[in-house]
């Protein structure tokens, strides 16, 4: 890994990865606990010296570590990853913003529990995602339900422990109705929580699902509302579209595609028939005892056989697979392309994983769609490696002509602008359809990115028309401004100048 001079540090952090967008920082700071946290808040209060918190920066797709305005001092808790107070009887465990999905899993790999898993990789920070109110795929996956703050500190530089007396029960107590408040919050800096873990389950199956055509996106969806509301899928269910799964194993042809144009669909048809990829396509888990688990996968495919191939398989049998292959490529490297089968087999099996708890790049890999370059093999960064990508993130009703309706729109404005759309569409409960579109564009080619960032400001702005409310926002959108929830915003007001009379932490952030 390349050691950046100072300069290039700051550089590096003012740099949002969205299109053009850059905010110039002023310093960065590495505290390694929370008393020194204490002392550079306390202290750039004093100074009225704005500074902007992350845990560990990788805030791909909404900003990276780039503040919403000018003339920050970033604070970034990397440093500070230190795991602590697990419970092995209820299941949670205490953990600082430096610590990991990587670290926890390990942490947690030989114990009864699990952690909910999301799709950013072994290197993104826990705290960083669900203080962004980020989900995940298992059971746990809605994860601002399922964590409490326990330590945060003020811009005055005091300390608030919000942990209820005794053994974590869940939020109760005085503090039950505060821990949301910091999220996506500009008034504190967290600096510790307790979160939530799954049981490891006695049986633990993938149920994939492969729709049969486009337009059966709409009755997916109404057939998931059900399957989630009487309790059958109580995970979080992501469906991908085609171009979501071909950029994980595939990259745009330069060579033979025009990027004005984009893909040519002949080329598009044989790749998915290569890779085996259907029009839109689905992962989730099923856990439970044996019967439950089995009983359950049987509902699943009765709601959906019409529409769908649907497949539920052991994990067990993935990590088999996987022992098998790897023997074989170790111990009978004379069958032909034994290599090439046993990569495939290791890529299948770590997507798997994920819904085991044990993270993966997996996902990230379609950030690099139409980056010029192939695909780095490891440390996937990919702000730092140079891809272009935005996401947008439209929270949607669970209800499929509502969903049908955005993606219309949605791929009208990326066929205009010559873009592949890429879409992710999580069940996130039985009411919320969370999207994520991703617009995928070539860094080197300036029009290019100049379109792509007028692409999505035209979708936002559309998506605010319709009331698509965003779940998340990315700071080339802040401070505020289009208009949206008025009222929340002037209560943020009020509670931002009672806690943070100087305005020192995250100025802009999640405000107008």
């Amino acid at each position: 890994m390349k050691v950046l001079s100072y300069k290039e540090l700051l550089e590096n952090k003012s740099f949002s990865g969205l299109g053009l967008h850059h905010r110039k920082v002023t310093g960065v700071t590495y505290p390694k606990n929370s008393t020194e946290v204490q002392h550079i808040i306390s202290t750039a209060a004093e100074n009225k010296t704005p500074i902007y918190p992350v845990s560990c920066g990788r805030n791909w797709g909404y900003g990276k570590s780039c503040p919403p305005k000018t003339g920050c001092i970033v604070l970034d808790m990397h440093k500070m990853n230190r795991i602590s107070d697990f419970d092995p009887v209820l299941g949670s465990v205490e953990i600082e913003p430096g610590v990991t999905q990587g670290q926890l899993a390990n942490f947690l790999k030989n114990t009864d529990w699990m952690m909910d898993c999301t799709g950013a990789g072994p290197n993104t920070s826990i705290i960083g995602n669900i203080l962004e109110r980020g989900f995940g795929h298992s059971p746990l996956g809605y994860r601002v339900r399922h964590f409490a703050v326990t330590e945060l500190i003020l811009s005055n530089g005091s300390v608030y422990n919000l942990s209820s007396p005794g053994q974590y029960v869940g939020r109760i107590g005085l503090s039950a109705g505060i821990h949301e408040i910091f999220t996506q919050n500009n008034i504190g800096v967290v600096t510790k929580i307790r979160l939530e873990l799954n049981p490891r389950p006695e049986c633990s199956l993938r149920c994939i699902i492969k729709l049969k055509d486009h337009s059966a996106i709409s009755e997916y969806i109404n057939a998931m509302r059900e399957l989630k509301s009487e309790g059958t899928v109580d995970a979080l269910p992501h469906i991908g579209n085609h171009y979501r799964m071909l950029g994980m194993f595939s990259q745009f042809d330069f060579a033979n595609w025009d990027t004005k144009t984009g893909s040519n669909q002949y080329d598009i048809n044989n790749l998915l028939n290569k890779f085996n990829i259907s029009p839109w396509m689905a992962t989730f888990s099923i856990f439970g005892n044996t019967s439950v688990a089995k009983a359950k996968a049987k509902r699943v495919r009765q709601r959906l056989n019409k529409i769908a191939a649907v497949y539920t398989i052991p994990y067990s049998l993935f990590q088999k697979v996987q022992s098998l292959a790897n023997w074989l490529s170790s111990n009978a490297s004379w069958i032909p392309k034994i290599d090439t089968a046993n990569n495939k087999i290791t890529e299948i099996s770590k997507a798997m994983g994920i819904f085991e708890g044990i993270p993966d790049n997996v996902a990230l890999k379609g950030c690099y769609w139409r980056h010029r370059n192939s695909k780095p093999q490891q440390e996937l960064d990919p702000i730092d490696n140079g891809c272009g990508f935005f996401w947008l993130a439209p929270s949607l009703p669970m209800i499929g002509k509502d969903v049908e309706k955005c993606l219309s729109i949605t791929e009208y404005e990326f066929k205009q602008a010559g873009f592949e759309m890429a879409v992710t569409l999580t069940a996130v409960t039985s009411r919320l359809c969370q999207a994520i579109i991703s617009l995928y564009y070539d860094t080197s080619n300036y029009d290019e990115t100049k379109l792509a960032h007028e692409t999505i400001k035209k979708l936002r702005k559309k998506y605010v028309e319709l009331g698509w409310m965003p779940y998340r926002r990315a700071v080339d959108e802040m401070p505020l401004n289009d208009g949206l929830e008025q009222d929340a915003l002037s209560l943020r007001k009020i509670i931002k100048q009672a806690m943070d009379p100087k305005n020192t932490i995250a100025p802009g952030r999640y405000e107008c």
